[in-house]
């Protein structure tokens, strides 16, 4: 899957959970996921830019399915049966029924009161999602401002990690976003598999910002972090 449909398919599939750099990811794939989620989605986002416990879990491009009968739930005017449509059409890869549960369970997480703006966010980024084509969606800027917004509206302040983290990615890739994608994957994973899971998460954040710029997409780094984000987010 090239980074432009990874791009997308990490938001949808990460917010509601953890993102797509979940472990068995190589780390180039980890850091795309939590340096653009919304993600990515993306949990990995299961785990995964635009960040994951998540009804339909996404792990090395492929998802697990939770069938939710049609029904959607969560508020907001978006019909999250189109955003399901939508996205299994123009990535055939993911299946209806997961896309559906996971933009289901997204909504019901944006829905807080802590968090006004944060449903409002979500549902602007999915109609601009439903108002592209599906070659547009293959273009790695599209809907990008849209995602940005949902995570100033969503995100926590972030932690002393994901700070460090947030800057790493800005040295070496100079993307911003680093910092806000990691405390949602962190707090995802808090949420969907409890607090071990979410020091995982941070250990392995922790990791990626001491790392050089050269070796920071080597597949072998923070091995042992990595093992332990499989070991404790089941």
């Amino acid at each position: 899957m090239d980074s432009a449909s990874y791009r997308h398919i990490a938001f949808l599939m990460s917010i509601s959970g953890l993102p797509l750099a979940c472990a068995g990811d190589d780390a180039d794939t980890a850091t795309e996921s939590a340096s653009t989620t919304a993600s990515t989605s993306n949990g990995s986002a299961g785990t995964s830019t635009s960040t994951g416990g998540e009804t339909a879990t996404s792990t090395g491009g492929s998802t697990s399915e939770s069938s939710t009968g049609g029904t959607a739930t969560g508020g907001g005017s978006i019909e999250c049966e189109e955003v399901a449509s939508k996205t299994s059409e123009c990535f055939p890869t993911y299946s209806y029924d997961s896309i559906l549960a996971d933009c289901q369970a997204q909504k019901m997480k944006a829905d807080n009161p802590e968090t006004p703006g944060c449903l409002a966010a979500l549902d602007a980024y999915y109609a601009c999602e439903l108002a592209a084509t599906c070659e547009e969606l293959n273009i790695l800027s599209t809907c990008a401002e849209e995602t940005d917004a949902y995570v100033d509206a969503c995100t926590p302040p972030p932690s002393a990690t994901c700070v460090a983290y947030g800057e790493k990615v800005s040295e070496c890739f100079a993307e911003d976003d680093g910092a806000a994608a990691c405390e949602l994957s962190i707090d995802y994973a808090v949420a969907d598999y409890g607090a071990l899971c979410g020091e995982a998460y941070e250990e392995y954040y922790a990791c990626l910002a001491a790392l050089d710029c050269a070796v920071f997409e080597d597949p072998d780094v923070c091995a042992d972090e990595d093992a332990a984000i499989e070991a404790t987010c089941v």
